[in-house]
């Protein structure tokens, strides 16, 4: 979820306005909004701002039990900010911030990570539209939008370090009443602005939006400005699941086929895990919940490259993996089957695996897995880092709770490439990057995988990619609807061949190849 936030850059970073045009040009349209909400960023108007309100469900399914509204807290200070959603499901915050020079994110296990590479290019262009430092830019008209009836023209700004928006300009007014962020890229997010308030005699602010197609709406209600906030306040939340890190020593994993299966208890109750990069929460089966009395919070979904699965929201008194132990700590499990071979149809043969262990396992530990000798070891952060370490030492985008990192596609494409230890098929690309790219996949063919049982299709052999010197090529390749532009998903035949150190809390990894 996004919330209204503050910009973190200063208005000497902004593009200059051009001077003001006749008629109802690009500069016309964005000086006719400047005097529509009365102020812009850094001129003194908001110090601070408390904002509450709700996520509230506008278009319930029929028949669907009515959900009770999600409470949402804004705190804003000079650059400054923490945004908080509690999760519906287990009743835990979800916090994001600013904290006046590093975006982060903060699971509702309290896990927290630094936000970079193109999720933070998206995190700017969202602070110049809520924040109203879109009207200082340059602006250039497009092709005007209908909604609901009625034409818009359109007015496209481009922030200096962000994503470009496309705004819709209400002409008779000068309100904003859609953006469109990073148009055409794979960031693309459309947000329909319904309503404006007024914190501030003279002084509007969006107060009503949804992000278009979705049945919830952001409605925040209260708004008290230049008022007080300490500085804990801002800061990032303690953590609600915590490690207790006993075993700084190596411990055996298997690692020596096209997965990595850790041994762990949870509850007391012995089982073999999947590592899976790939995997946003840690995930149980249905079968070992059980068997593990773990206590049941809600349902909920889970989504996978194969589309999207029931699951049940849990709450785990303890997870041991090697002598460390992770306490009261959220997961999910699936009621797909009693081992991983219902996840993925079959595609793990006669394996029995109790499951997941995704970003929660990594989101709080410095964990090294040595795949050459097939161990793992997990440390307390405090206490490790990646100085020492071998290798290509890489920061990862943990946006969306899995390792993302740019890569090259045959030396010219860029791409955004997810790590994804829990895949065992090579690579996944999207049906727009080979027709853009004019990609040639050699041969085709079809097959069944993923959570929810979807079909990937079109396998063959792919191009070069690279991180640096690292060189991957020949292996398989299979198109997924589940990605999207320049988006791949990279499992674990290209991870198999190198030792990894993961340290997300820092949002960073480390890749050595092995001898």
């Amino acid at each position: 979820m996004r919330f209204l936030t503050v910009l973190f850059v200063i208005l000497a970073l902004l593009n200059p306005r051009p001077a003001a045009a006749q008629g109802m040009d690009a500069s016309g349209l964005l000086a006719l909004h400047h005097r529509y909400v009365g102020w812009q960023f850094g001129d003194g108007t908001f110090t601070s701002m408390r904002e509450s309100g709700n996520l509230v469900n506008t278009k319930p399914s029929a028949g669907a039990t009515p959900q009770p509204p999600t409470p949402l807290r804004i705190l804003i200070r000079g650059v400054a900010f923490r945004a908080t959603q509690v999760d519906s499901d287990t009743g835990r915050p979800i916090n994001t911030g600013f904290t006046g020079r590093v975006f982060w994110d903060s699971n509702e296990n309290g896990f927290t990570h630094p936000i970079i590479g193109d999720e933070e290019k998206y995190e700017i262009a969202y602070q110049f539209l809520f924040n109203e430092a879109t009207a200082e830019l340059a602006g250039a008209l497009r092709n005007p939008v209908t909604i609901d009836g009625t034409s818009y023209p359109v007015v496209r700004v481009t922030p200096s370090t962000g994503f470009p928006i496309d705004l819709a300009i209400d002409p008779r007014t000068g309100a904003y009443v859609r953006a469109v962020i990073d148009p055409d890229g794979s960031y693309e997010t459309t947000i329909d602005i319904l309503s404006y308030a007024q914190p501030l005699p003279g002084k509007r602010v969006m107060s009503s939006y949804r992000y278009h197609d979705s049945h919830y709406t952001h409605e925040i209600t209260t708004f008290q400005p230049n008022v007080p906030i300490a500085d804990d306040e801002l800061h990032p939340p303690q953590q609600t699941a915590t490690w207790t890190f006993a075993n700084p020593n190596p411990f055996p994993i298997d690692a020596r086929g096209n997965f990595i299966l850790v041994p762990a208890t949870v509850n007391g109750v012995r089982g073999t895990f999947l590592l899976d990069t790939g995997a946003s929460m840690i995930l149980l089966t249905s079968d070992f919940a059980k068997r593990a009395n773990v206590h049941r919070a809600a349902g909920g979904e889970i989504y996978g490259i194969g589309g999207a699965a029931s699951a049940e929201t849990d709450l785990i008194d303890s997870l041991v993996v090697g002598g460390n132990t992770l306490s009261h700590v959220i997961a999910m499990s699936s009621a797909l089957g009693n081992d991983y071979r219902g996840l993925l149809g079959g595609a793990y043969n006669n394996e029995h695996v109790d499951g997941l262990l995704g970003y929660d396992l990594l989101g709080g530990a410095f964990v090294r897995v040595n795949v050459g000798a097939s161990t793992m070891t997990i440390l307390d952060p405090a206490s490790a880092d990646l100085s020492g370490e071998h290798g290509a030492v890489l920061a990862v985008d943990l946006s969306s709770g899995q390792p993302t990192i740019p890569m090259m596609l045959d030396g010219s494409i860029a791409v955004n490439a997810t790590l994804d230890t829990g895949d065992r098929a090579g690579v996944g690309y999207s049906r727009e990057l080979v027709s853009k790219y004019h990609i040639a996949i050699i041969r085709g063919m079809a097959m069944i995988g993923g959570v929810g049982g979807g079909e990937i299709t079109n396998c063959g052999a792919f191009g070069k990619l690279s991180i640096g010197p690292i060189v991957y090529e020949g292996e398989a390749a299979c198109e997924t609807s589940a990605l999207t532009g320049t988006d791949l998903l990279v499992g674990i035949d290209f991870l198999k061949h190198f030792n990894m150190v993961f340290d997300y809390p820092r949002g960073q990894m480390a890749l050595d190849p092995l001898p």
